[in-house]
């Protein structure tokens, strides 16, 4: 078994910036929790409760729909 840093997750500012590292990671890669854990000396369930919470907040937002009317072409017609 794993053993879990007590960094992550954590107050301070080392806990806050394992956790951003920790969260991009996730983001950025296609690493599985099983993979992505060991990299940061947590288990995978202490991965997932780390990152859990923070999904909500790091979603993009939906793009607005687009107005009627407007000539999203400029300008610009074929020869």
């Amino acid at each position: 078994m794993l053993k879990s840093s007590p960094e992550l997750g954590s107050s301070g500012a080392g806990g806050r910036a394992a956790t951003a590292s920790l969260v991009a990671v996730h983001y950025r890669t296609n690493l599985i929790m099983r993979q992505l854990a060991p990299l940061f000396g947590i288990s995978p369930a202490t991965g997932c409760r780390v990152i859990q919470p923070l999904r909500p907040l790091l979603a993009l937002q939906p793009a607005p729909p687009p107005v009627v009317g407007v000539d999203r072409c400029g300008s610009w017609t074929a020869p």
